[in-house]
């Protein structure tokens, strides 16, 4: 793993995000699916994502809606427990291609 790489790869998908407004988290995944084990990549794009929007939402905390994030935390929370029980240690050979295939859909769809 190439540290340096996915350093850049990171800083270059900000950049996509804060210059178009998405798509950055998209690229980074993109990226991240060429230089980590399938089971890698969820979790430390999950890390790298909720660093970048919660540094976001700190600085611009006093615009939250606060009853819209009390309701979706809890099945947010339920639905991470659910994915990690159901696929921690699991072979994903079906991985990369989903990916690759969610990049295209969000690519086409309006």
């Amino acid at each position: 793993m190439n540290i340096a790489l996915l350093t850049l790869a990171a800083l270059i998908g900000s950049a996509i995000s804060g210059a178009v407004g998405m798509g950055g988290g998209a690229f980074l995944i993109a990226v991240m699916t060429m230089m980590l084990a399938p089971g890698a990549v969820v979790p430390i794009h999950g890390l790298v994502q909720f660093t970048s929007n919660g540094s976001r939402a700190l600085t611009l905390r006093g615009h939250i809606y606060w009853p819209m994030v009390a309701r979706f935390c809890p099945p947010m929370v339920l639905g991470a427990l659910i994915g990690r029980q159901l696929y921690q240690g699991a072979d994903l050979p079906w991985f990369k291609p989903a990916i690759g295939a969610f990049i295209l859909i969000s690519l086409a769809w309006k």
